[in-house]
């Protein structure tokens, strides 16, 4: 089945409960059209004071949003996509780039169905990678669409600015806690919950499925108490929260952060300097490290252990 696009076809308007949002179509070549809503915000910008901490959800808004093409990659380390362009969709931008995009069967309208759900948790090692980067058409539409399924796929939080953590007291104050990529999935799948059946699907019928760090996190999803009832069916593949790579100690994890932090040229003493304004600069030389870009093969080289084992990040166990 092949797939045609035409830049002027429009989705219908979907009123969703943060507010409205128009996508654009896809039409098959057996005359079938799925709809597009790409890059539809599900939380404030994680920048500012909401950096390093659990995201929060996304405020409304009244006018019509855009959402035509994938939002911005989360920052991470540039010279992989460099080196692997045809992977190298979207472009980094901290603020917006926790985004989520819906592909819909458009003749959901001639059933009273609700189709079931298929939510993409993209991999890369919780250190690169978007949700644009597994395509749309040959793999949401002709292989997931087409049999009557609606897919979402989700962005979160990757390398230290989602999994950073001092593991001291700070931590009780909500910031640098880690895992905040998980909390950003976590969200998604509750904004996912209350909107999909405005675009067709069963919010009482949703697949959680993902590669390497996605299968894992997928995995993980499926224990937590925070994602109860999001969804009901998970699918990991080649990862699951057994896996090496997907794990550290409280312990191991924040002491390799606070390393890291001395790497980067963090000099503060006291176990809440990272709250007392020095947050805001050391949050500009981890970007700075994570997106600067190197020679060398597509893994992460050097001979500094500290940075690239808080680049490649993994959760903890909180």
């Amino acid at each position: 089945m092949g797939v045609t696009t035409s830049s002027s076809a429009r989705s219908p308007l979907v009123k969703t409960l943060s507010g409205p949002v128009r996508g654009r179509q896809y039409t098959l070549s057996d005359g079938s059209s799925v709809d597009m809503y790409m890059g539809i915000p599900y939380a404030e910008p994680p920048i500012g004071k909401l950096r390093f901490k659990k995201p929060q959800p996304i405020k409304s808004w009244t006018e019509e949003l855009d959402c035509v093409e994938f939002g911005p990659r989360c920052p991470q380390r540039d010279e992989y996509f460099a080196q692997v362009t045809e992977f190298s969709n979207g472009y980094v931008k901290e603020d917006n780039c926790l985004t989520l995009n819906i592909f819909t069967p458009r003749w959901r309208y001639d059933t009273e169905k609700k189709f079931p759900v298929m939510v993409w948790i993209h991999g890369g090692g919780f250190s690169i990678h978007s949700s644009s980067n597994y395509g749309d058409s040959t793999i949401l539409f002709m292989n997931l669409c087409v049999k009557d399924v609606v897919v979402v796929s989700i962005n979160y939080r990757l390398g230290p600015f989602g999994f950073f953590t001092t593991g001291d007291d700070a931590c009780l104050e909500g910031c640098y806690l880690g895992n905040m990529g998980l909390w950003d999935q976590t969200l998604a799948l509750h904004w996912i919950h209350d909107n999909i059946a405005l675009f067709g699907g069963d919010p009482e019928n949703v697949t959680v499925f993902g590669q390497s760090a996605g299968g894992a996190s997928a995995d993980l999803l499926s224990i937590s108490p925070h994602s109860r009832d999001l969804f009901h069916r998970l699918i990991p593949m080649a990862g699951s929260g057994e896996c090496e790579f997907a794990m550290r100690t409280n312990e191991s994890q924040a002491k390799l952060c606070r390393e890291f932090a001395r790497f980067i040229g963090w000099t503060g003493n006291g176990k809440k300097d990272f709250l007392t304004g020095k947050h805001k600069s050391f949050a500009s030389s981890i970007s700075d490290v994570g997106r600067k870009k190197e020679k060398g093969n597509i893994f992460i080289s050097g001979n500094n252990k500290k940075r690239r084992q808080v680049l490649s990040a993994r959760i903890v166990e909180n």
